[in-house]
């Protein structure tokens, strides 16, 4: 199989994860990123099929990053309302995904280096609070903000003082 996160857009260039991932394999199990990146190459997933089961077997289920805010059809929308369910559907010769990488979209920051986002809430489109901790374990906990900026999604000040603590 070709390398299923990057053939579906859901790692950054440098292979970071855009999205939290956990798909159903059809047989009763789900595996999360590491593991749909461990398959073999010649497992095919998600099934590419119109079919969608209610206990989410033949779907995949992604969530935004800390840090993010989720941008997502309605009909893709998960009761939580911060994640989307997604297929790979038979279209012709080859599988697409559906909803669309252009459909499903995670707005706002990725965590600031050396640093692990917890407990975010975010406001629309427009920005996310969040608690930043070392991801090396230095003491240390900020609440910044990423917020939307003459275009671009940036943090706060908090944030600098996090990256340079925790390097």
């Amino acid at each position: 199989m070709t390398d299923f996160m990057q053939k579906y857009e859901l790692t950054w260039p440098n292979g970071d994860l855009k999205y939290d991932v956990t798909c159903g394999m059809g047989d009763g199990t789900f595996l999360d990123a590491v593991g749909i990146k461990a398959l073999p190459n010649d497992v095919k997933h998600p099934i590419s099929t119109s079919y969608r089961s209610n206990d989410g077997s033949n779907y995949c289920k992604i969530t935004c990053k800390p840090g993010t805010m989720i941008h997502v059809p309605k009909y893709a929308k998960t009761a939580d309302g911060l994640s989307a369910n997604v297929i790979c559907e038979a279209k012709g010769k080859k599988s697409v995904w559906k909803p669309s990488n252009k459909q499903v979209r995670c707005y706002g920051c990725r965590a600031p280096p050396g640093t692990v986002l917890s407990d975010c809430k975010s406001k629309g489109k427009k920005s996310t609070l969040c608690t930043a901790k070392c991801a090396n374990g230095k003491p240390g906990e900020w609440r910044t903000r990423c917020a939307k900026k003459k275009g671009k999604y940036l943090w706060d000040a908090l944030a600098d003082k996090a990256i340079s603590e925790c390097s």
